[in-house]
């Protein structure tokens, strides 16, 4: 198991419990200040347990998220953390998760009932 700073750490732990943060509210809710926020980032990256996606949500500047590489899905899979939905995403893709959160939140505030996944039969969703 790679050797982590308690920021990287709690930064590696917030991405697998928060995956559509975006990282400027990632960075506040850890109370990270931009120096330390930057490093465990960089730290995370450089040991390949994340990487960082921008994505473009209405706006002209991407919003940009950190994902869990393979390394980190098995690495917290394996000190007990639930990483399902991390498994799942990696056969999906993150943008595609993504949006399809995102819809169905806006759905919801509108009143409908949604489903981010239905399973229907013989493992179909």
């Amino acid at each position: 198991m790679p050797q982590l700073s308690d920021d990287a750490w709690s930064l590696l732990l917030d991405v697998n419990g928060h995956p559509f943060k975006g990282l400027t509210t990632r960075y506040n809710d850890l109370n990270l200040s931009g120096r330390r926020a930057s490093s465990a980032k960089d730290e995370l990256m450089q040991k390949d347990l994340v990487m960082e996606i921008g994505v473009v949500l209405g706006g002209y500047r991407p919003v940009k998220f950190l994902t869990l590489t393979s390394l980190a899905i098995n690495l917290l899979g394996n000190v007990g953390h639930d990483v399902r939905l991390w498994r799942h995403t990696g056969h999906m893709g993150f943008k595609h998760q993504l949006y399809t959160v995102l819809i169905a939140y806006t759905l919801r505030k509108a009143g409908y009932e949604t489903f981010i996944e239905k399973l229907m039969s013989n493992e179909r969703r």
